[in-house]
């Protein structure tokens, strides 16, 4: 999926640093998970949580628009909002997460 994502894009990077995050530095019970994903990745750029949610929104409408949608089928599975046909940053990030984490059980 990321692959849609031009490397360049700033979105990208807080993509995979949130996905990191989720899978790596967060308990199995969630004690850490308490901190709002985009607010984590905006403290470690020093940045603000709107331009953090912006950069990764704008990776996602680039992505949605480049890929074919038979291939954004197979790729993202989870829903998506019923207006625009987009995950939000936190349902990409979160639906990501949770399946590399079943992919290490």
């Amino acid at each position: 999926m990321i692959s849609g994502i031009a490397e360049k894009m700033q979105g990208r990077r807080y993509i995979y640093e949130g996905i990191y995050y989720l899978v790596c530095e967060c308990d199995e019970d969630g004690a850490n998970n308490r901190i709002a994903i985009l607010s984590y990745i905006a403290n470690l750029h020093k940045k603000d949580d709107s331009a953090v949610y912006k950069a990764i929104q704008n990776a996602i409408k680039r992505a949605w628009r480049i890929i074919p949608p038979s291939e954004l089928e197979e790729l993202y599975t989870a829903k998506t909002n019923y207006n625009t046909g987009l995950p939000t940053p936190n349902e990409l990030i979160y639906h990501y997460a949770d399946i590399i984490k079943k992919g290490l059980k």
